[in-house]
């Protein structure tokens, strides 16, 4: 299997939670225009968020990313429904942001409870 003609590894972290890591070092940058988008359609779409403000297209940004993590929450929340909010919320940092970071994020709260 491939993205973007990159071949993929597959790895399952420390709870349990099955994503691919991409060789990013070989990717070539995607062309950003969804495939079921015409090229005139994009094209328009582009020149409309080009005219808003920096601080709507930031604003903007900031919703996107929000929704995503939140998607990103509830699927781990649905694939394991015995987790706790901590244990989601570990499994997400690792999913996103690597093993290590997820590990001291857990010794972290381990010691908030101290």
């Amino acid at each position: 299997m491939s993205f973007f003609g990159v071949g993929l590894l597959d790895r399952v972290g420390a709870y349990g939670i099955y994503y691919r890591q991409s060789r990013f070092n070989k990717l070539k940058a995607p062309r950003m225009i969804q495939s079921d988008t015409s090229e005139e359609v994009a094209k328009k779409q582009i020149s409309i968020l080009r005219a808003k403000t920096i601080s709507h297209r930031f604003a903007l940004t900031m919703t996107l990313s929000e929704t995503m993590m939140n998607l990103s929450k509830r699927a781990i929340r649905r694939s394991h429904p015995d987790f706790s909010e901590e244990q989601v919320k570990a499994a997400f940092i690792e999913l996103h942001y690597g093993k290590e970071l997820a590990d001291n994020y857990v010794r972290y709260l381990q010691e908030l409870k101290k």
